[in-house]
Protein backbone atom coordinates (compact mmCIF):
# COMPACT_ATOMS: atom_id res chain seq x y z
CA UNK A 1 0.00 0.00 0.00
CA UNK A 2 2.91 2.24 0.62
CA UNK A 3 4.39 1.80 -2.29
CA UNK A 4 1.47 2.16 -4.27
CA UNK A 5 0.87 5.39 -2.48
CA UNK A 6 4.49 6.48 -3.26
CA UNK A 7 3.83 5.67 -6.96
CA UNK A 8 0.91 7.86 -7.09
CA UNK A 9 2.49 10.71 -5.78
CA UNK A 10 5.27 10.46 -8.34
CA UNK A 11 2.42 10.52 -11.00
CA UNK A 12 0.98 13.71 -9.74
CA UNK A 13 4.49 15.03 -9.46
CA UNK A 14 5.12 14.42 -13.08
CA UNK A 15 2.00 15.31 -14.31
CA UNK A 16 1.98 18.41 -12.66
CA UNK A 17 5.58 19.00 -14.19
CA UNK A 18 4.29 18.42 -17.34
CA UNK A 19 1.44 20.59 -16.99
CA UNK A 20 3.62 23.50 -15.87
CA UNK A 21 6.15 23.06 -19.18
CA UNK A 22 2.86 23.24 -21.16
CA UNK A 23 1.77 26.31 -20.04
CA UNK A 24 5.13 27.93 -19.96
CA UNK A 25 5.30 26.51 -23.77
CA UNK A 26 2.23 28.27 -24.51
CA UNK A 27 3.15 31.45 -22.97
CA UNK A 28 5.90 31.57 -24.91
CA UNK A 29 4.12 31.03 -28.00
CA UNK A 30 1.01 33.37 -27.39
CA UNK A 31 3.88 36.14 -26.52
CA UNK A 32 5.43 35.52 -30.08
CA UNK A 33 2.36 35.67 -31.35
CA UNK A 34 1.79 38.81 -29.70
CA UNK A 35 4.74 40.37 -30.94
CA UNK A 36 3.76 39.94 -34.21
CA UNK A 37 0.41 41.17 -34.70
CA UNK A 38 0.13 43.95 -32.14
CA UNK A 39 1.03 46.94 -34.80
CA UNK A 40 -1.21 45.44 -37.36
CA UNK A 41 -3.74 47.57 -39.05
CA UNK A 42 -6.47 44.46 -39.45
CA UNK A 43 -7.23 42.00 -36.67
CA UNK A 44 -5.56 38.85 -36.91
CA UNK A 45 -5.53 35.90 -34.37
CA UNK A 46 -4.71 32.87 -33.31
CA UNK A 47 -5.30 29.65 -30.98
CA UNK A 48 -2.30 28.40 -28.90
CA UNK A 49 -3.56 25.08 -26.42
CA UNK A 50 -0.03 22.83 -24.95
CA UNK A 51 2.23 25.12 -26.71
CA UNK A 52 0.66 23.98 -29.88
CA UNK A 53 -0.45 26.65 -32.11
CA UNK A 54 -4.08 25.59 -33.28
CA UNK A 55 -5.03 28.19 -35.72
CA UNK A 56 -3.56 30.70 -37.31
CA UNK A 57 -5.84 33.87 -38.71
CA UNK A 58 -3.33 36.18 -40.65
CA UNK A 59 -6.37 37.74 -42.01
CA UNK A 60 -9.30 40.18 -40.66
CA UNK A 61 -11.11 43.10 -40.97
CA UNK A 62 -10.58 46.73 -39.35
CA UNK A 63 -12.47 45.43 -36.09
CA UNK A 64 -12.99 41.66 -36.16
CA UNK A 65 -11.54 38.14 -37.00
CA UNK A 66 -13.99 35.72 -37.72
CA UNK A 67 -13.69 31.41 -37.08
CA UNK A 68 -15.90 28.59 -38.57
CA UNK A 69 -17.87 26.51 -36.55
CA UNK A 70 -15.16 24.05 -37.08
CA UNK A 71 -12.36 25.89 -35.87
CA UNK A 72 -14.46 27.27 -32.60
CA UNK A 73 -14.83 23.60 -32.02
CA UNK A 74 -11.26 23.35 -30.87
CA UNK A 75 -10.63 26.06 -28.71
CA UNK A 76 -11.96 24.21 -25.73
CA UNK A 77 -9.48 25.29 -22.72
CA UNK A 78 -6.83 26.82 -25.06
CA UNK A 79 -5.69 30.50 -25.36
CA UNK A 80 -7.30 33.16 -27.93
CA UNK A 81 -5.12 35.94 -28.62
CA UNK A 82 -5.96 38.64 -31.19
CA UNK A 83 -4.53 41.97 -31.73
CA UNK A 84 -7.17 45.35 -31.66
CA UNK A 85 -5.68 47.85 -33.77
CA UNK A 86 -7.51 50.60 -32.27
CA UNK A 87 -6.21 49.42 -28.85
CA UNK A 88 -9.50 49.47 -26.87
CA UNK A 89 -10.22 46.66 -24.04
CA UNK A 90 -12.98 43.49 -25.13
CA UNK A 91 -15.54 43.44 -27.47
CA UNK A 92 -19.15 41.68 -26.33
CA UNK A 93 -18.61 39.56 -29.07
CA UNK A 94 -14.85 38.89 -27.60
CA UNK A 95 -16.85 37.74 -24.50
CA UNK A 96 -19.38 35.63 -25.99
CA UNK A 97 -16.27 33.79 -27.90
CA UNK A 98 -14.37 33.74 -24.18
CA UNK A 99 -17.59 32.01 -22.69
CA UNK A 100 -19.44 29.95 -25.63
CA UNK A 101 -16.41 28.08 -26.83
CA UNK A 102 -14.86 27.99 -23.18
CA UNK A 103 -11.63 29.79 -23.24
CA UNK A 104 -9.17 29.10 -20.72
CA UNK A 105 -8.42 32.93 -21.76
CA UNK A 106 -8.38 35.46 -24.23
CA UNK A 107 -6.15 37.86 -25.07
CA UNK A 108 -6.20 41.53 -27.01
CA UNK A 109 -2.58 43.02 -27.63
CA UNK A 110 -2.25 46.47 -28.66
CA UNK A 111 0.60 48.70 -29.67
CA UNK A 112 1.03 49.26 -25.73
CA UNK A 113 0.53 45.77 -24.13
CA UNK A 114 -2.39 43.51 -23.95
CA UNK A 115 -5.64 42.90 -22.51
CA UNK A 116 -6.42 39.44 -20.64
CA UNK A 117 -9.78 38.04 -19.24
CA UNK A 118 -8.94 33.94 -17.92
CA UNK A 119 -10.93 31.63 -16.61
CA UNK A 120 -9.99 31.82 -12.34
CA UNK A 121 -11.43 28.43 -10.75
CA UNK A 122 -13.54 27.44 -13.73
CA UNK A 123 -16.87 29.70 -14.87
CA UNK A 124 -19.31 29.85 -12.74
CA UNK A 125 -23.35 29.61 -13.41
CA UNK A 126 -23.71 32.93 -14.20
CA UNK A 127 -21.21 33.33 -17.09
CA UNK A 128 -23.40 32.85 -19.60
CA UNK A 129 -24.67 36.44 -18.48
CA UNK A 130 -21.43 38.32 -18.85
CA UNK A 131 -21.31 39.36 -22.12
CA UNK A 132 -25.14 40.62 -21.88
CA UNK A 133 -24.28 42.45 -18.46
CA UNK A 134 -21.20 43.90 -20.11
CA UNK A 135 -23.37 44.88 -23.26
CA UNK A 136 -25.98 46.30 -21.08
CA UNK A 137 -23.37 48.64 -19.43
CA UNK A 138 -22.15 49.92 -22.53
CA UNK A 139 -25.86 50.76 -24.07
CA UNK A 140 -26.02 52.51 -20.33
CA UNK A 141 -23.01 54.35 -20.88
CA UNK A 142 -24.07 55.38 -24.80
CA UNK A 143 -27.35 56.98 -23.41
CA UNK A 144 -25.53 58.61 -21.31
CA UNK A 145 -23.67 60.52 -23.96
CA UNK A 146 -26.41 60.74 -26.07
CA UNK A 147 -27.15 64.53 -25.52
CA UNK A 148 -23.88 65.61 -25.81
CA UNK A 149 -23.60 63.64 -29.09
CA UNK A 150 -26.95 64.88 -31.08
CA UNK A 151 -26.15 68.21 -29.47
CA UNK A 152 -22.95 68.53 -30.97
CA UNK A 153 -23.95 67.39 -34.34
CA UNK A 154 -26.68 69.63 -34.87
CA UNK A 155 -24.21 72.46 -34.15
CA UNK A 156 -21.87 70.80 -36.95
CA UNK A 157 -24.88 70.21 -38.75
CA UNK A 158 -25.52 73.76 -38.65
CA UNK A 159 -22.44 74.63 -39.54
CA UNK A 160 -21.48 76.14 -36.19
CA UNK A 161 -18.93 73.05 -35.20
CA UNK A 162 -16.27 72.44 -37.36
CA UNK A 163 -15.43 69.08 -38.63
CA UNK A 164 -12.36 68.47 -36.67
CA UNK A 165 -13.45 70.08 -33.04
CA UNK A 166 -17.24 67.45 -33.74
CA UNK A 167 -14.85 64.71 -34.19
CA UNK A 168 -13.11 65.54 -31.26
CA UNK A 169 -15.92 65.58 -29.26
CA UNK A 170 -16.92 62.02 -30.54
CA UNK A 171 -13.49 60.86 -29.74
CA UNK A 172 -14.27 61.96 -25.88
CA UNK A 173 -17.42 60.29 -25.68
CA UNK A 174 -16.01 57.22 -26.81
CA UNK A 175 -12.95 57.54 -24.20
CA UNK A 176 -16.05 57.62 -21.64
CA UNK A 177 -17.40 54.38 -23.13
CA UNK A 178 -14.37 52.75 -22.89
CA UNK A 179 -13.40 54.14 -19.58
CA UNK A 180 -16.37 52.93 -18.31
CA UNK A 181 -16.44 49.14 -20.22
CA UNK A 182 -12.52 49.13 -18.93
CA UNK A 183 -13.52 49.53 -15.05
CA UNK A 184 -16.63 47.37 -14.91
CA UNK A 185 -14.84 44.26 -16.16
CA UNK A 186 -12.16 45.59 -13.33
CA UNK A 187 -14.98 45.00 -10.99
CA UNK A 188 -17.12 42.66 -12.12
CA UNK A 189 -15.64 39.58 -14.35
CA UNK A 190 -14.60 37.74 -10.85
CA UNK A 191 -18.49 36.85 -10.31
CA UNK A 192 -18.98 35.11 -13.53
CA UNK A 193 -15.80 33.11 -12.97
CA UNK A 194 -13.16 35.43 -14.88
CA UNK A 195 -10.27 37.52 -13.91
CA UNK A 196 -9.49 40.96 -16.03
CA UNK A 197 -5.90 41.93 -16.02
CA UNK A 198 -4.11 44.57 -18.48
CA UNK A 199 -0.37 43.56 -18.99
CA UNK A 200 2.43 46.24 -20.27
CA UNK A 201 3.99 45.89 -23.32
CA UNK A 202 6.36 42.41 -23.27
CA UNK A 203 4.07 40.64 -21.12
CA UNK A 204 5.49 42.11 -17.63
Amino acid sequence: MTIRTKDASKQYLADKAIGKTKESETRKEILAVENKIRNNKTETAAVVKDGKKLIDKSEGKANEVSFTNAECQKMKGAVLTHNHPSGRTFSDADLITTVKWDLKEIRAAHSKGVYSIKQVGGATKSASLFPKDFEANRKKELEKNNATFFKNQDKYNKGKLSYDDFNKIIDKLNGNIEKSQDQWLMKNSKKYGYEYTKEKLGGK
